[in-house]
């Protein structure tokens, strides 16, 4: 009897602590989220004079951890007020790209680090690295970085 009690105890005590850190970890990516994306709109503001809606920005900012096909489109358009369409403009001129590859290219764009894109994609960070490359030959980018090339793409 003592035996399956110690199991039980065991046990649970081992379902609450994987509980636990499913919460921490799921904290954790909503906090980069919030903070990359606080940053990215703080300089937005100083360097464009365009209405921005600030409410929906603010809403992305305290979505669940993983966003929506909505929270993607909501933040497109947020690029596309703020940095001259953007987002419209790579549709346009690299019509193979995929949605996942505009996500990343849009990620790139706000001066994200790796970790935080892959954070965001919910993706490895080896499978980022496959999809850099990929990026790079889909754009057919002649350069040494793919992320200096986006940050480049479309300056006024």
């Amino acid at each position: 009897m003592g035996i399956i009690y110690c199991t039980f105890i065991t046990l649970f005590a081992f379902f609450i602590s994987r509980k636990i850190v499913r919460r921490a970890l799921a904290k954790s990516e909503h906090a980069t989220q919030a903070v990359a994306l606080d940053v990215y709109m703080n300089s937005l503001q100083g360097k464009n004079n365009s209405t921005v809606n600030e409410n929906e920005i603010n809403q992305l900012l305290h979505s669940p951890s993983r966003l929506t096909k909505e929270h993607w489109n909501r933040l497109e358009i947020y690029i596309n007020q703020s940095q001259h369409y953007f987002a419209a403009k790579l549709r346009q001129n690299y019509p193979s790209l995929t949605e996942d590859d505009i996500h990343i290219i849009l990620l790139m764009r706000m001066g994200l680090d790796h970790k935080e894109i892959a954070i965001f994609c919910n993706i490895l960070m080896s499978s980022l690295r496959t999809r850099r490359s990929r990026l790079k030959k889909k754009m057919k980018a002649d350069c040494d970085s793919i992320s200096d090339f986006i940050r480049e793409l479309y300056k006024d």
